[in-house]
């Protein structure tokens, strides 16, 4: 655990110094980066100029930290610490978060996209291969946007790791040249024996399930996805599912 919390201090400090060149920030890493953050953002109050500064504040430390959007309840555990403790507290709540202990998310690289580079979220359209409705504007957005604002990113949502994180090159292929589904013909034969098959291949079929999941579950444990830090960006969702989350 120890040559854990080590690498994930090691990659913290490296985030850290990233995100103190796109914010403004002195060159700074741990407590002293967690100061600066704090300082450069009051949040003291009950106004809602207060609760801009927290929001900021959760969302640097978080992804400096544990390289992930700041999940529910993780602002509120930072003022409770700010309260008790200042700015020391405020570290000590965040290497004490079990993100930080024992996700691998936590050694994850950053990706700092520049300045006032548009980013667009595709998270469902590039998914799936639909053509019609919003997918069809997903895709002609997609299309034109580089030409329109180049060097433009588009990104996806990541439930697990809980960031934006990169396309990848399936899907960047699926966005562009979506493939369309054929109707898969019934199988031939007589109902009843048709079923009878379908009856004796359940067994099997409920196995290669129970090993699929096995394996997705497996994968996103050892999930450790480069996180997007998006600052001051034009972010662009135009297939926007599941609000509640993002």
């Amino acid at each position: 655990m120890m040559s854990h919390r080590k690498d994930y201090a090691a990659a913290a400090a490296v985030r850290c110094e990233a995100i103190c060149v796109v914010v403004g920030l002195h060159h700074s890493t741990g407590l002293e980066f967690v100061r600066n953050v704090l300082d450069a953002f009051p949040g003291e109050g009950s106004t809602p100029d207060a609760d801009r500064g927290w929001r900021t504040r959760a969302y640097i430390l978080s992804q400096a930290f544990l390289c992930r959007l700041p999940g529910p309840g993780f602002e509120d555990r930072l003022r409770a610490s700010w309260n008790s403790g200042g700015a020391a507290a405020v570290h000590e709540a965040i290497l004490g978060c079990s993100e930080f202990q024992t996700h691998r998310q936590a050694t994850a690289s950053l990706v700092v996209v520049p300045k006032s580079v548009p980013v667009m979220d595709v998270t469902n359209t590039a998914q799936i291969d639909f053509t019609s409705g919003i997918q069809r504007v997903v895709r002609s957005l997609a299309h034109h946007l580089p030409g329109a604002a180049p060097g433009a990113v588009l990104v996806r949502w990541h439930e697990n790791t809980h960031s934006f994180v990169p396309l990848t090159a399936s899907e960047a292929e699926t966005l562009a040249t979506p493939v369309l589904h054929r109707s898969v013909p019934k199988p031939a034969g007589h109902p009843l024996l048709v079923a009878l098959g379908r009856l004796m291949s359940w067994p099997r079929r409920k196995l290669e399930r129970k090993l699929r999941r096995r394996r997705v579950r497996a994968m996103r444990r050892q999930s450790r996805l480069p996180s997007l830090f998006l600052w001051d960006h034009s972010l662009l969702l135009p297939d926007l599912t599941g609000i509640e989350t993002r």
